[in-house]
């Protein structure tokens, strides 16, 4: 248990998303307006701010969910401690449209981070930057909005990830899959998503990390202030199995429910500004994230 002490453990779990905003404009209430235009380029690069804080006796992993369905997760420690950490993430996607049911998508993330741990007796920090993850997927409308809601599935994985406690590459451990819903009632669009993640254990000479499977479950409300603004609010439940480091549980199986708000801004044509809101709170930690994505169709 000595590594985790030491080392800041940012793991990246991949949970599926669809690698894109919510509702692109206030005009986003189909279906080609969620998938990339056929025979199109769209370029999505994004920005996110994680601040956590944690004070309490225990061992565990805090996670959040980005901007590409990535997963940060962010360690505590042994002993009575005082935590603050601060993350950054950087990405870029590259989204095609192969026609108007399928889209194909590539990215990849890089990450800064700090943390601040204050023990019974010291204080310690660490910071930390580098190569995340990057990854391929791919979304298909299953059936197109009419009478009934629209239904989506897609499914990504993580090609290449680094794990930092470990200090190595590990290629093909990470998947998930989402399903995702969404029906129209103007100016208002009501949107859920269900998506799963499934991750294989990371294993070097020495050490064995393995983290728990995640379900999340995300409905949300996005409202047409006009023609060019949408703004959007939901709550997310969030069920994570255990994480083991050696065979030891380091977080027992957990459930959490945060609160999600957005705002998706059409600069001009072709070029959509959007930020996106959690805040979390739990009785053992506090966590606040926003997100900045700019999309751009070639």
């Amino acid at each position: 248990m000595q590594d985790i002490h030491k080392k800041t453990h940012t793991l990246r779990l991949l949970i599926i998303t669809t690698l894109i905003p919510l509702v692109l404009s206030a005009q986003a209430v189909k279906v080609d307006e969620l998938l990339t235009d056929e025979y199109r380029i769209q370029n999505d690069v994004s920005v996110s701010y994680i601040n956590t804080q944690r004070n309490d006796s225990s061992v565990g992993l805090v996670g959040y969910q980005t901007v590409n369905g990535d997963y940060v997760v962010i360690p505590t420690y042994v002993g009575d401690v005082v935590s603050q950490s601060d993350y950054l993430g950087y990405s870029l996607a590259l989204r095609y449209g192969l026609n108007s049911d399928i889209e194909v998508f590539a990215y990849g993330n890089l990450y800064s981070s700090s943390e601040r741990t204050l023990y019974t007796n010291s204080i310690t920090s660490h910071s930390d930057k580098g190569f995340s993850s990057s990854g391929i997927g791919g979304v298909y409308q299953v059936h197109n909005e009419d009478n009934y809601p629209a239904l989506l599935l897609g499914v990504t994985l993580d090609v290449i990830e680094r794990d930092t406690t470990l200090d190595k590459n590990f290629y093909l451990k990470s998947g998930s899959i989402f399903l995702a819903s969404y029906y129209t009632s103007d100016p208002v669009v009501f949107f859920v998503k269900t998506t799963y993640s499934f991750n294989k254990p990371h294993k070097s000479k020495t050490h064995t990390i393995s983290a728990g499977n995640i379900l999340r479950i995300s409905p949300q409300i996005h409202f047409a202030v006009n023609p060019y603004t949408s703004l959007n609010w939901g709550i997310s439940y969030e069920y994570k199995q255990k994480d083991t480091y050696d065979g030891e549980i380091i977080t027992a199986n957990q459930s959490r429910l945060s609160w999600l708000f957005g705002v998706s801004y059409e600069i001009f044509s072709h070029n959509v500004l959007s930020a996106d809101m959690e805040k979390t709170d739990t009785s053992t930690y506090s966590q606040s994230a926003m997100t900045l994505n700019y999309s751009y169709k070639f």
